[in-house]
């Protein structure tokens, strides 16, 4: 007894401040992602119509043409963008403008906002896990290995909508385990509220949540009754009246916006494709094999950890349960989402860092010394190389502001072709358009571009479309190099 005295506050001790220093490290890597990683184009989409609104007061997309797509393959008109924005999400847009008139807008505040997405969706992990396992242990494994999975810990700082509908997603199916045994009308009430939110934020987020819901609902489907249908259908029911009077304020601009925005997601049911996947984890898009870094590391052991776990399969029902939701929520992906991107990995991921917090309960149980924390750096390793090598690179000051400043130098008040990307810094007039006026007939006196995608965009209507190549190239020959970035050019067309 007397060692008990002193070995229980010791033991409390060590594990609050491993507590401190793990989620000390992974705030530094959402942060060093945020404060030095390039702005990506989904991020200035997804934030345009908000950034719109506190500057303009509408929702739009002024700053997109809307003669055709953003893809040069797809040759269909974005209607009255510049007046509605409607080919995402509206729900998305409405937080982002409350959150931006609270503390401004940029991309610091937006990628925040994400962060911030996060850290509710590992509070809302960990209870999950519990309300599963009632297993403190396997628990807090699960949030471990969830929040350093170098595809998890990426996105919470990478300001697209997957982590907020997520969040929703993952609170639709946590309200339902909580609550339904006790008070069954607030857990149906307070799914379906979530659910819409998904919906209303991303619909990828939505169609996996919502299949993981249905599969527990099944599992409980003796506790169903008329009343509780009721409960979920009136939040349902409200939900759709507020979606169908937004698409109906100019329900062209809907059709023809949602249209285009759809046209390219193919559905693809190879190996190949659903390897795209893992493209959040350092592998090429052209062959799983090839290795472009080491953030294979991590993922690959969360899948060796839930192999390894599958031997409990028989004497612990929670090993399952939790099988059985995460392979509802990998078929609905691969199924339903058609263009394999790899940042929606993350709705099915980390179903198998959970599983695989069983096997890691073991070895800390067992091996809590040397092999336990060994295992646990090598884990951590990609992360924090990845964030590391932001850092040093420093690519939104060397490739971002860099070719912004060039750009504002030479352009003035004119108008300009740059990425949406530029909507955090550039100062002036611009406007995005892959086909740089060769449909619109809009002119520009400069244009600042990606590279790669500018190549590829010159190579397709070469080979596709030739009559519009021409007025491309006609277009671009009156301008010339003056800047030049490892991702941006920049050209004069003065």
């Amino acid at each position: 007894m007397v060692t008990n005295i002193f070995v229980k506050p010791f033991q409390a001790r060590n594990a609050a401040a491993a507590a401190l220093v793990v989620s000390g490290l992974w705030i530094s890597i959402g942060l060093a992602f945020l404060a030095f990683r390039a702005p990506f184009i989904d991020e200035a989409f997804y934030s345009m119509a908000a950034a719109n609104w506190l500057r303009y007061g509408n929702f739009d997309l002024r700053q997109v043409e809307s003669s055709s797509f953003i893809f040069i393959s797809i040759d269909r008109p974005l209607t009255r963008i510049d007046q509605h924005a409607y080919w995402y999400m509206p729900l998305q847009s409405l937080i982002q403008g409350a959150w931006y008139w609270m503390v401004g807008f940029g991309l610091d505040q937006q990628r925040l906002l994400t962060l911030i997405c996060a850290v509710v969706s590992l509070v809302l992990w960990h209870r999950v896990v519990w309300r599963i396992t009632s297993n403190p242990i396997v628990s807090l494994a699960a949030v471990f290995l969830i929040a350093f999975d170098l595809a998890f810990v990426t996105q919470s700082s990478w300001a697209r909508p997957d982590m907020m509908g997520h969040m929703f997603g993952l609170a639709a199916f946590y309200f339902h385990i909580r609550f339904l045994l006790k008070r069954p009308l607030l857990a149906r009430v307070l799914s379906c509220v979530s659910l819409c939110a998904c919906a209303t934020v991303h619909p990828v987020a939505f169609f996996v949540w919502l299949a993981v819901y249905l599969a527990q609902s099944l599992r409980d489907r003796r506790q169903l009754s008329w009343s509780q249908l009721a409960a979920f259908a009136a939040p349902g029911f409200i939900a759709a009246c507020l979606f169908a009077w937004w698409a109906s304020v100019d329900f062209q601009a809907f059709r023809d916006q949602t249209s285009a925005n759809a046209g390219f997601r193919y559905s693809a049911f190879n190996f190949r494709e659903w390897a795209r996947y893992l493209t959040m984890y350092g592998l090429s898009l052209d062959t799983i094999f090839r290795v472009k870094s080491f953030g294979i590391t991590g993922f690959l052991m969360i899948v060796v950890g839930a192999i390894a776990s599958l031997r409990l399969w028989y004497s612990d029902p929670a090993i399952r349960h939790v099988f059985m939701l995460g392979a509802t929520s990998a078929g609905t992906l691969a199924i339903a989402e058609g263009t394999k991107w790899g940042f929606y990995g993350l709705h099915a991921a980390p179903w198998i860092a959970v599983m695989a917090s069983f096997f890691a309960a073991e070895i800390w149980k067992q091996r809590p010394g040397v092999l336990a924390l060994g295992l646990a750096l090598l884990y951590t390793a990609p992360p924090v190389g990845a964030a590391v090598e932001t850092v040093l690179r420093d690519p939104r000051r060397t490739d971002y502001r860099a070719a912004v400043n060039v750009l504002d130098s030479i352009s003035g008040d004119q108008l300009v072709f740059a990425p949406p990307e530029f909507l955090y810094q550039y100062s002036g007039p611009f406007l995005f358009d892959v086909r740089y006026g060769a449909k619109s007939g809009k002119r520009a006196s400069a244009f600042a571009a990606e590279k790669e995608p500018f190549q590829r965009n010159l190579e397709w209507a070469a080979q596709n479309q030739p009559d519009l190549y021409e007025k491309m190239k006609a277009i671009l020959k009156r301008c010339h190099l003056v800047f030049e970035t490892r991702k941006y050019i920049v050209e004069s067309c003065q």
